[in-house]
């Protein structure tokens, strides 16, 4: 996304009347009657108070999507959050032919997407678009009509212990639960789009919150069995979804069919990728560091068992959050 703070050096025609409608822009802006402050909510957690903008309804009146345009000086990305009234609207779309400021398109926010793991539940506000009907004012209550809905919500990290093939429930007075069987958190970062398609719901879902029971996703440990023996491996985390310039530490640990643990000599590579795109840090035998320095694709961590020679493969992904 272009800086629209000043970081424009050239001397052509273009340049100079892109940044003298930049000043126009910024002597004019709290002159509009679409002017407001409001709370920014930010994908690190912290709120940014009396944030300007300009947000003005859809002029078309099937869609009732809000548009904005940012001030020069206060940036808006992709899955930004902000609080207007009693009511929150996340950034969907971006003008990014706009020069001298953002603009675009925002969306109130109509569910709350729930989970639950390692035993906590989560929480966040989503839009959910689901060609469905409103059933009252505040959006909160609806009838889905499609089987498949797609899921906006705000990149956080709380929302990186979601997977594909997780169920959710969705509505107030209508529930429905849908399956989670898809994930884009590159095209516009900052912002999750979701495809989920509508299942059958469990008898041990929590109905009353709003919370599917996933009993298969309310764990961090992936469990691999040997193909040697009764034997069996236990990997932390269960997926290593790894964004640039991070770092996550990934745990074996050998056990026998009493569930003692056995002490094993561990070799480990990387495959799949370019030995660019990553540094592995071997720390000992049962831990090793994977840092993402680019993203490339999915990748994958063999790791041997050099006592007997049997090779397991782990998969990670460089790509970002999935």
């Amino acid at each position: 996304m272009p800086n629209y703070n000043g970081i424009y050096t050239g001397n052509g025609f273009s340049d100079r009347m892109r940044d003298r409608a930049r000043d126009m822009l910024r002597r004019t802006f709290k002159n509009a009657i679409t002017y407001k402050e409001i709370d920014k909510y930010n994908v690190d957690g912290t709120i940014t108070n009396y944030f300007p903008i300009q947000i003005s309804k859809s002029s078309n009146k099937m869609r009732k999507y809000k548009n904005f345009i940012s001030h020069p000086d206060y940036p808006v990305g992709y899955g930004n959050v902000f609080k207007l009234s009693d009511y929150f609207l996340i950034v969907t779309e971006l003008n990014d032919s706009n020069q001298i400021s953002d603009d675009g398109v925002m969306w109130k926010c109509n569910d709350v997407l729930k989970w639950k793991f390692n035993g906590t539940i989560y929480d966040q506000r989503c839009f959910i678009d689901k060609k469905g009907t409103t059933l009252s004012g505040s959006g909160e209550n609806f009838t889905v009509l499609n089987n498949k809905i797609i899921v906006y919500a705000q990149s956080t990290d709380k929302i990186k212990n979601i997977d594909v093939n997780q169920d959710f429930i969705f509505g107030n007075y209508f529930k429905t639960v849908y399956k989670l069987i898809g994930i884009d958190d590159s095209s516009k970062d900052g912002l999750l789009i979701m495809t989920m398609e509508r299942t059958q719901s469990s008898t041990s879902d929590n109905l009353t919150d709003n919370v599917a029971d996933n009993p298969n996703a309310d764990s961090d440990v992936l469990q691999l069995f040997s193909s040697l023996d009764d034997t069996y491996y236990l990997v932390t985390p269960k997926d290593a979804k790894i964004t640039v310039d991070t770092t996550v530490s990934v745990n074996i640990e050998h056990y026998g069919s009493d569930d003692v643990i056995i002490a094993t000599n561990f070799d480990y590579q990387v495959t799949g990728v370019v030995s660019t795109s990553y540094d592995l840090n071997i720390i000992d035998d049962n831990n090793v560091e994977i840092t993402c320095n680019e993203k490339v694709g999915d990748a994958v961590l063999e790791i041997t068992n050099v006592d007997n020679s049997e090779t397991l493969t782990y998969d990670f992904s460089l790509t970002g959050l999935w």
